[in-house]
């Protein structure tokens, strides 16, 4: 496996007026090309603040970032823009689909995005609603799909760029045990017959003991 993500002495700082509040404390963290981790926490111990610098939604006040083996912390913004289309995939908790598009339509965003032809959105996106098991639901809109279902199209939608590391944050906080158990499973399948990178933040203990590696932070530090 070679090292897809390398984070030094993060520290992460935010302003509240005349105050400063220290999220990050200096983490270090390595994640490997091909791994299925969590990173668990309490509220407040710093993870979603990380996974935002991983993601590159946010900056880390100092320390270095590099995601295949490039420095990307001080970045252009447009550059990261470009690089977070093209190499992160993002689930999130509240599958953040748009409720006038189908499922194909979300689906095929990040593409619509970088340009891609029409006709080849549509069938790249049908072949991965195809592999979460949705193709039957390409034409529904999410107010006429269950929680699992909605979950289903958002990772399909993450995974359509091909990208580097799949981003989940609290994927099955919204869902019930059972489909959240079913969401899961298919983590691991894509993980073990695609090989695709995945980062789950996650307060149940039941879905992070899944994973291969399990990240623990504390007061925003890796413990």
């Amino acid at each position: 496996m070679s090292s897809l993500i390398e984070l030094s002495n993060i520290k992460k700082i935010y302003q509240l007026g005349e105050h400063e509040l220290t999220v990050l404390k200096g983490v270090e963290l390595s994640i490997e090309s091909g791994e299925l981790a969590a990173i668990i926490g309490a509220s407040g111990s710093g993870k979603s603040s990380l996974l935002n610098i991983i993601g590159l939604l946010d900056r880390p006040t100092s320390g270095t970032y590099h995601l295949q083996n490039q420095e990307v912390s001080t970045l252009p913004d447009k550059e990261l823009a470009r690089l977070r289309n093209q190499m992160i995939g993002f689930v999130f908790q509240s599958f953040f689909l748009l409720p006038r598009l189908t499922a194909l339509q979300n689906v095929g965003l990040p593409l619509l995005y970088r340009g891609t032809k029409t006709a080849e959105i549509k069938q790249r996106s049908l072949t991965m609603l195809e592999r979460v098991g949705m193709a039957n639901w390409a034409q529904h809109k999410p107010s006429q799909l269950s929680g699992g279902q909605q979950q289903r199209v958002a990772i399909a939608r993450a995974l359509i760029g091909n990208p580097g590391v799949i981003l989940a944050d609290e994927p099955t906080g919204a869902l019930d045990s059972k489909t959240s158990q079913d969401v899961m499973e298919l983590f691991k399948t894509l993980n073990k017959d695609d090989g695709v990178t995945i980062i789950i933040v996650t307060h149940d203990a039941k879905i992070a003991a899944q994973c291969q590696r399990v990240i623990h932070i504390q007061d925003g530090l890796i413990s």
